[in-house]
């Protein structure tokens, strides 16, 4: 928990420090069609609609709960948003490093890099259009790094097998 808490703070961080407006002002590409399909076309119609061949379930669910705030507040949303993903996500990371019986700095390290790392601009960090990198990263480690027990648990069978179908349905490639 509190390395998901650190990587979320970490994102909003690495953005503030890019521009100090940035998380009330910044809404990136998809972003914001995304709400704005869902205020013109309903949730249903644009959660189906292909967006250049790719579903983008996460990014298209999560603009569902951003259209409903006002438009002059989807940018915070939006950056608190891609900050929760973020963190959940280095939380998951975590947790499947720890299970694999990697040390704590190890998993700590592995589970902070997709936030840490030069190379995750910000608008790959900060953007729901870009979950998928995220969630890739995460089901990556999950299909690596496998439980050395055989037997994880229903709860944590159940919540691997939606993460995938949730990566797949986010991005084809997975």
């Amino acid at each position: 928990m509190v390395v998901g808490l650190a990587a979320a703070v970490i994102s909003l961080w690495r953005l503030w420090l890019a521009n100090h407006s940035a998380l009330t002002e910044v809404v990136w590409a998809e972003d914001g069609v995304f709400p704005l399909c869902v205020e013109k076309a309903g949730f249903l119609t644009c959660l189906t609609d292909p967006f250049a061949g790719y579903l983008l379930v996460l990014p298209r669910l999560l603009a569902g709960l951003v259209a409903l705030f006002p438009v002059a507040q989807w940018a915070l949303v939006t950056n608190l948003l891609a900050a929760l993903i973020a963190g959940l996500v280095s939380a998951g990371a975590f947790a499947v490093m720890r299970r694999f019986g990697t040390g704590r700095i190890v998993s700590v390290l592995v589970a902070l890099l997709p936030v840490i790392a030069p190379i995750v601009g910000l608008e790959a960090l900060n953007a729901l259009g870009s979950t998928y990198m995220l969630l890739l990263y995460l089901a990556t480690l999950i299909v690596a790094f496998p439980s050395p027990t055989r037997y994880a648990g229903w709860p944590a069978i159940v919540l691997v097998g939606l993460l995938l179908v949730l990566t797949a349905l986010t991005i084809p490639l997975a």
